[in-house]
């Protein structure tokens, strides 16, 4: 007992307290998070792409994929290299966590937690390090954690765990900075390395917008400094080193940059010039107001983080006489007010001139910058309230006080995040598909971005979606075309043998000359052997897959995802990264031992055993995993919560409450009955359930057409609805899109439990299977191919249905002649007589749930397109003009012009 007491008095006893005290601010940051389910946003970025891009790195990780470049499963299935340009450190860190045992859920919950720590800390360490006392510190490490938009990226931006991380790690470089301007040796600088190379590792727009401003402080700490050669080599050779380090990812996501589609991140709402932030730059609020509502939305400045960062501002003209540290204060003061002017509209000419800098899209990601530099000056706010005299300690302490609860109210005050009920066993392929088809987002980005530049048109569903299966076989299309309309197409029978994250294993067996396309998404990684014979594979133009060119018989193919040279160049600069900084490490390990060290040593076992014991707590209070699903109605809202969830306490609709749902089949042919049965613990009789059969992605395309409808009164609590589909429904992916309405067709609103409003709210999909290929009567109304070859694909039929008053839908029926090579788009024009143009639809592709390069030779497949012209604008001698094109090429394959038919509604 007596050691201990002596042991508390010594300096070593209050660093591990003050670093005790800095993480207990990440934790209370963090405890919004846990809870059953996870946290979920929509407005700000959807969190379930934590799940997707952990689940998939680790699937990568457990093949033995290192690197990981290619996520398997994501795109539908089909896949894609996107781990190639998307930084993921942290997603790294939550996959390990996951295959070390905790479900994949809490896995993510757990790295959110350890970003919140590591900012504590590291903002503790920079003002400790900078010379300030351990309530500063502590000040400046709650100015920190619990400004807005650190965690606006974690409650609001609910994807952006690269950036969250980014910006702890930001902190963490500046800590080693400063740590190398008092101690210029291997020990700073082996730190200064791995959290610049762990910056760029985590989020690459981050480290593209902070790099400048670690030098600019590197730079101010070689002022006035004892060493400054010394400062300078070590950082200059340390940020080098971290460079070396990320290499194996940074250079191919450069040099790589034109083989997938980035042209579209800096165009229309990604345009950095709709995004600055200028009278608005502050909110006015004294509490953080964290909703998106309009135009207003919590990527701004808090009023009180505002108001500390002049105040620190201040302090540091105050502290002008400090010769010593003025220059590194100027520095921070310079980068604070840099960053603070690049997010407003007056940085414009910096913005068009700098290359790059356009990708970071939003000016107001210089948020991160600004928090980062700001901190140290809120801590020297805290250090300058004491004053002088024998006083100065307790003045200085209730200052800081201050400063922590002022902090902590303004940013938690108004948390209130969004809760979905999931457990482990709601992360399924299938799920991830269906969200990435439903939400429009592909692998966790809004555009597709990192698709191959083949595949345009895009993908909204995919081969394997449409099975509900991983594993579905390879196709064949002639490696000529066809000469006549009688060519018939090659016959491929295909077994797969193997499968993991980067490999495939396939025995085929083709009846003649072909190119086979493989369900794969192409990138230049892969590689493929044929009968133990290696063979370049190609991308299939205007579908993006990985095709081969196969001779006829049987083949033993196997693919396998590697390297491009590029890549392995970068990897290897990696490996000197990794020699050079284990260099420094030895160094450090056998360099002169100081008192310093020794007392360093011992505050880190603190964070260690603290973040240890969240692990152990994570393990015992997180779901780890679950093997039964959730009670309650599976359902998906699109403004809400696009991913299927089940919500275990039912959905209110206008006055009634549904508790469940059944279907009698979830898998149905043209034709068939679809069978709910609907279970209601609440009724209202004079309230109306209606329920549309709409394709999974009809709401992204501006189509609201449904294929089957019905309208029911909630007056009994066991209700059976009957939809029966038309029989010519097309093969795809549906949803039952739900409404409520009075009498007079009155809309009510549908929540959850919560009180979260529901829009587009949608049951659990159904399947429509493929119609066996039928014949039909009739000459075809027009044929579509290219000059001089037969026919790709005939239409059939066409007729015009009303929708209200306002829209009309026209109903096309299709026929392959052959395999269509393409995922063709179309352009439906409504022409009067006179060749005026009342509207204009172009879809690419041109049956999203069911594109084109999936159909075969002699299927018949319908199509329903809206257009807005109303019933009483149609004249006679309009027609609808149906173009077909190449959405690669913008070729045309054939324009038919129709005359206005009426059909049934």
């Amino acid at each position: 007992m007596g050691k201990l007491r002596r042991w508390w008095g010594t300096e070593r006893a209050r660093d591990a307290l003050g670093v005790s005290l800095g993480l207990i601010l990440g934790v209370i940051a963090a405890v919004p998070l846990l809870g059953e389910g996870m946290v979920y946003t929509r407005a700000g970025g959807d969190s379930p792409f934590l799940l997707q891009r952990t689940q998939q790195l680790a699937t990568a990780l457990a093949a033995g994929a290192w690197p990981v470049r290619w996520m398997p499963d994501a795109n539908l299935g089909l896949g894609y290299a996107a781990f190639n340009y998307y930084a993921a450190l942290p997603y790294y860190i939550a996959a390990a966590l996951h295959l070390a045992g905790l479900g994949l859920i809490a896995a993510v919950q757990a790295t959110q937690v350890a970003g919140f720590l590591l900012g504590s800390l590291s903002a503790y360490g920079l003002s400790r390090a900078l010379g300030q006392r351990r309530p500063a510190a502590l000040a400046a490490a709650a100015f920190f954690t619990f400004v807005p938009y650190h965690l606006v990226n974690v409650y609001v931006r609910g994807d952006a765990l690269s950036e969250f991380w980014a910006m702890g790690l930001l902190v963490t470089a500046l800590w080693a900075v400063a740590r190398l301007r008092a101690r210029p040796g291997p020990g700073a600088a082996a730190l200064l390395a791995l959290s610049y190379a762990a910056l760029v590792l985590s989020h690459n727009v981050t480290a593209l917008i902070a790099s400048p401003f670690v030098g600019l402080v590197l730079l101010g700490s070689l002022w006035r400094s004892e060493h400054p050669w010394r400062t300078a080599l070590w950082g200059g050779g340390a940020l080098a080193v971290g460079l070396l380090l990320s290499a194996w990812f940074w250079v191919p996501a450069l040099a790589e940059s034109d083989l997938v589609q980035l042209g579209h991140q800096t165009t229309g709402y990604f345009d950095f010039r709709n995004h600055f932030r200028g009278l608005d730059l502050v909110q006015r609020s004294l509490a953080v107001d964290y909703a998106i509502i309009g135009n207003t939305d919590p990527f701004r400045m808090g009023l009180v983080q505002a108001l500390l960062t002049a105040l620190g501002l201040v302090a540091v003209a105050l502290s002008w006489r400090d010769r010593q540290r003025r220059p590194v204060w100027l520095a921070y003061a310079l980068g604070a007010l840099g960053a603070t002017l690049l997010i407003t509209p007056l940085s414009r000419p910096v913005w068009e001139r700098l290359p790059l800098l356009p990708y970071a899209q939003f000016p107001w990601r210089f948020l991160s910058v600004e928090a980062a530099l700001s901190a140290p000056l809120v801590g020297l706010v805290a250090e300058a309230s004491g004053g002088r005299g024998r006083r100065a300690p307790l003045w200085r302490a209730v200052a800081a006080g201050v400063l922590v609860v002022a902090s902590g109210a303004a940013g938690l005050a108004r948390l209130t995040p969004d809760r979905v009920p999931l457990n482990d066993a709601d992360v399924t392929l299938e799920r991830m598909w269906l969200f990435e088809g439903f939400s429009g987002n592909i692998g966790g980005t809004v555009r597709a971005e990192y698709l191959p530049e083949e595949m345009s048109p895009r993908y909204y569903t995919s081969p394997q979606l449409l099975a509900r299966s991983i594993q579905v076989a390879p196709w064949a299309l002639p490696q000529e075309a066809a000469t006549s309309a009688d060519a018939v197409a090659p016959q491929l029978e295909a077994e797969l043998v193997a499968r993991d994250a980067a490999n495939q294993r396939w025995r085929l067996s083709l009846d003649e000359k072909a190119r086979v396309v493989f369900p794969l998404t192409y990138a230049p990684n892969w590689a493929a052997r044929v009968d133990g014979e290696p063979l370049q594979p190609e991308a299939v133009p205007g579908l993006g897959l990985l095709g081969l060119a196969l001779e006829g018989g049987v083949h033993e193919v196997a693919l396998s995802f590697g390297r491009t040279p590029r890549e392995c160049l970068a990897e290897r600069a990696s490996l000197v990264g990794v020699a050079l900084w284990a260099g420094m490490a030895v160094a450090w390990v056998f360099w002169p031992c100081a008192a310093w060290r020794r007392r360093g040593l011992g505050a880190l076992a603190v964070p260690l055993a603290l973040a240890g014991g969240v692990y152990w707590l994570s393990t015992r209070s997180l779901p780890v995993t679950a093997a039964e699903p959730l009670p309650g109605p599976l359902v998906m809202d699109l403004a809400s919560y696009p991913y299927l969830h089940h919500e275990p306490e039912g959905m209110s609709f206008g006055s009634a409450h549904l508790a469940d749902y059944r279907y009698a089949s979830d898998h149905l042919a043209p034709g068939e009955t679809l069978i709910i049965d609907l279970d209601w613990d609440r009724i209202a009789p004079d309230e109306y359930l209606r329920i549309r059969l709409l394709p999974l992605s009809a709401h992204i395309l501006n189509q609201s057409t449904h294929w089957a409808a019905a309208t029911v009164p909630i007056d009994t609590a066991q209700m059976r609805v009957e939809l029966a589909l038309p029989d010519d429904t097309a093969p795809g992916v549906y949803v039952l899109r739900l409404g409520v309405q009075t009498e007079d067709e009155q809309s009510l609103p549908i929540t959850n439990v919560r009180g979260t409003a529901q829009s587009r709210t949608s049951l659990a999909p159904i399947w429509v299977r493929r119609d066996p290929p039928r014949e039909q009567d009739g000459s075809p109304l027009a044929t579509y191919g290219y000059p001089h070859e037969p026919p790709v694909l005939s239409l059939l039929g066409a007729e015009t249905v009303p929708i209200k008053d306002h829209s009309l839908e026209l109903r096309l029926t299709w026929r392959a002649e052959q395999t269509p090579a393409r995922n063709y788009a179309v352009s439906l024009r409504y022409l009067r007589v006179d060749g005026t143009e009342l509207d204009a639809v172009d879809i690419a592709p041109l049956s999203a749930d069911y594109p084109t390069g999936l159909w075969r030779p002699q299927e018949v497949v319908a199509t329903r397109t809206q257009a807005e012209v109303g019933k009483g604008d149609v004249q006679p001698g309009d027609v609808w003009r149906v173009v077909l094109y190449d959405r690669q090429t913008l070729v045309s394959i054939g324009t038919a012009d129709l005359p206005v038919v009426w059909g049934d509604d």
